[in-house]
């Protein structure tokens, strides 16, 4: 959905394509790994097959299954943290865009009166409504990140080229924005 690059982009490594190579690994283990392990732990426990369960109550169904009640313990701390990181780190990308896009310091203050709202709005809706609220909204966000990846992409085929080019060269890769027709950067000279 594109909420990822936010973080590799504040990293700090001597050629783009590193970072880029390193995110595609996250999204290896988030999806892959960790996704596939939940689905493998609810299709092996007995109460997915008998009950009306759905989302994380069933997730706390399954986890109590297999470990008893620290399971269910460990799905509501995991649950907690989870919530708290995501709003934090969420709020930290929108406020940084938000301070690139512009300056205002007033703009800023209703930005985050609104997040607040925002934060709170959503605690207050049913779990099946806030979920069709965030498919819709990170079906937008989706949209708008192909849009942008289609127009960057001869650019990121040229990043990954000059970083392989060094590589073979037997050199530590550094990038500089001009070696693949990138000028007037604010970073990466």
């Amino acid at each position: 959905m594109g909420s990822a690059p936010n973080a590799a982009a504040s990293a700090h490594t001597s050629h783009p394509a590193k970072q880029g190579m390193v995110q595609t690994l996250s999204v290896f283990i988030d999806t892959l790994v960790i996704c596939s392990c939940s689905a493998f732990m609810v299709l092996c426990a007995d109460i997915a097959k008998n009950t009306e369960l759905k989302g994380l109550g069933l997730i706390q169904g399954v986890m109590q299954e297999h470990l008893g009640s620290f399971g269910l313990l460990f799905v509501s701390v995991a649950i907690v943290l989870f919530a708290f990181t995501s709003i934090i780190g969420n709020h930290f990308y929108a406020e940084a865009n938000f301070k690139f896009i512009s300056t205002s310091k007033r703009g800023l203050f209703v930005f985050r009166l609104l997040a607040m709202l925002m934060v709170f709005v959503g605690a207050q809706l049913s779990l099946s409504l806030a979920w069709d609220l965030a498919d819709v909204f990170m079906g937008f966000m989706a949209s708008v990140n192909i849009v942008a990846i289609l127009l960057l992409s001869n650019i990121a085929v040229r990043v990954l080229k000059d970083y392989q080019k060094q590589r073979k060269e037997g050199k530590n890769p550094v990038f500089k924005a001009s070696d693949v027709g990138i000028n007037n950067t604010e970073f990466w000279k």
